[in-house]
């Protein structure tokens, strides 16, 4: 080998993190391998090919293996194993665990948060799927009321950071977070905004307060301390030889817990994702811009020092962000013309419809119209003048007057039956019951008005399964002292061929009828008019 090439081999070789990238924008793009020092980057593709996935989060190395948690554009989630070289070996999906967003190696398997229902799951391999138990679970039941955000062991106890109670407007404003030893259920901080990625470091439990972007630590025998102050969303926290890195992620154009648009940041910086590096001994500060490749940083994996990303890897992996950026966009365009193209076909469909029954509609606007003038002239006591006090037929504009029988006394559970033979056609149209009544004694009146519509056979008609083809409709009125005017209206069914009108006291006290008509309403000034013979009285 040429001295040459030897020489860029060993200049490439570098400690490399790999990350994951929650809410992934384009979908797919959730791994990527980083170099600090040379800022190259590449991008791992396994997860997209194998389950399509939409977001990574947790990481863990447990066998020469790496574990991904993963979800998927429909919303499933997962646990997928790569091998030493980041190749796909395997995944499968949880079947308790809801939204997991981080994982340790735990005995024979993993702990995973599982942050939709306020639980710890041991899981492990069981051939090709995951067993699930419970191992621990939030205090109080229900959703995701806490937000149980990363889990850690550390001096043999297990650790879990949470939000808290969320706020009435959202996680945004959550304040109340805690990070609590789970073993013996103390908490050694309170008070956190957003706390996330627990990271057992030197000795002491170390965790970022992203909603404050400061890294604090705690040790059982100093407490709790706030270490430093960064900027950004911090999320994603891992040693790596004698620093610490740390994720954070560009600010959200969008709330994901609200689904409300966030304020633009006042900090210019809260724009970008970045990832620095803590040196321990000093505290110095580096970082790295990472906008051009990710928006939300989720978990950080510290790898061995070996070859890293190309600088033409690097300027690949923007240009592949890009393409896919387009390619997604293209998509969802072809998604919106083809919804549009079927909302097309359905507004054609209906057109096609309305103008079917345009005939229709013309006949309900004149039938509006005559009904209207009808109604007018029936209403106004003054149009009617004094006629036989049994019987009486006339037209009026719009309508045909059935019958009217005049000054009937109810006394309680009587009733006044009349019935009139209908025209053959005319199935639809609509008849109006007016009476005009009073309460002679008591306070208890109750007049019903009912409509019987009978079939060529009467009562006795029935169809095929037995039951009568006889319709009724009926309405119980209250009745007052003070004289007024009740009404109903009713539609003539398809096979009636007689109408039978009752006016029945359903009260305890006497009922005055001093008028009662039915007209046919759509019948019209040209209806011939319909006769009705008098069955029943008092």
């Amino acid at each position: 080998m040429a001295l040459a090439s030897v020489f860029e081999m060993v200049v490439m070789r570098e400690r490399l993190s790999l990350l994951s990238f929650c809410n992934a924008s384009p979908r797919g793009l959730v791994l990527g391998l980083y170099g600090f020092d040379s800022g190259h980057f590449r991008w791992l593709d396994a997860l997209d090919e194998r389950v399509h996935a939409s977001g990574a989060t947790g990481l863990v190395v447990r066998e020469s293996c790496v574990h991904v948690l993963f979800t998927t554009r429909a919303g499933a989630c997962g646990l997928a194993c790569l091998d030493q070289d980041l190749r796909f070996v395997r995944a499968a999906f949880f079947s308790a665990i809801r939204d997991p967003h981080s994982i340790v190696a735990y005995e024979d398997g993993f702990l995973v948060n599982s942050t939709g229902t306020n639980e710890l799951i041991h899981a492990k391999w069981e051939g090709e799927k995951l067993a699930e138990t419970v191992f621990w679970r939030y205090e109080r039941a229900g959703g995701d009321i806490s937000h149980v955000s990363s889990l850690q062991l550390y001096e043999g106890d297990v650790y879990v950071s949470l939000f808290g109670p969320r706020a009435s407007s959202g996680w945004a404003d959550a304040r109340g977070g805690q990070v609590v030893n789970v073993s013996s259920g103390e908490v050694v901080a309170e008070g956190q905004r957003h706390p996330h990625s627990l990271a057992a470091v030197d000795g002491r439990l170390y965790w970022l307060e992203s909603g404050r972007s400061r890294l604090h630590s705690y040790a059982p025998q100093s407490g709790p301390r706030e270490e430093l102050a960064l900027h950004g969303y911090l999320r994603g926290l891992r040693a790596s030889g004698r620093a610490l890195l740390i994720g954070a992620s560009g600010a959200r154009r969008r709330s994901k817990s609200m689904g409300t648009k966030n304020a633009r940041p006042v900090d210019g910086r809260d724009l970008h994702s970045w990832l620095f590096r803590v040196h321990l001994r000093s505290g110095a500060v580096e970082r790295r811009q990472l906008t051009p490749f990710c928006a939300e940083i989720y978990d950080i994996l510290d790898l061995p020092r070996q070859v890293g990303p190309t600088e033409e890897e690097a300027i690949a992996a923007k240009v592949h962000r890009l393409w896919r950026l387009e390619d997604q966009a293209l998509e969802e365009q072809e998604g919106l013309l083809a919804r549009l193209k079927r909302a097309t076909q359905r507004v054609g469909h209906l057109d096609a419809r309305l103008a079917e029954r345009a005939s229709q509609y013309a006949r309900a606007v004149d039938f509006i119209s005559r009904a209207s003038d009808g109604l007018d002239n029936l209403l106004d006591d003054g149009d009617f003048e004094e006629r036989d006090q049994r019987a009486w037929q006339r037209p009026v504009p719009g309508a045909e007057i059935c019958y009217d029988t005049c000054c009937a006394r109810l006394l309680p559970k009587s009733a006044i039956k009349q019935s009139a033979k209908l025209p053959a056609a005319g199935a639809g149209s609509l008849f109006f019951l007016r009476v005009e009544a009073y309460l002679e004694d008591s306070d208890d009146g109750l007049l019903r008005l009912q409509a019987v519509w009978l079939p060529a056979g009467g009562w006795e008609a029935k169809d095929a399964d037995g039951n009568s083809l006889a319709v009724v409709d009926s309405e119980v009125l209250p009745v007052s002292r003070d004289w007024a005017v009740h009404a109903k209206l009713t539609t003539r069914p398809a096979q009636a061929e007689r109408l039978v009108i009752s006016l029945v006291n359903d009260g305890t006290g006497v009922i005055r009828i001093t008028r009662a008509s039915c007209l046919l309403l759509d019948g019209g000034a040209a209806s011939p008019p319909v006769s009705l013979e008098l069955e029943g009285g008092v």
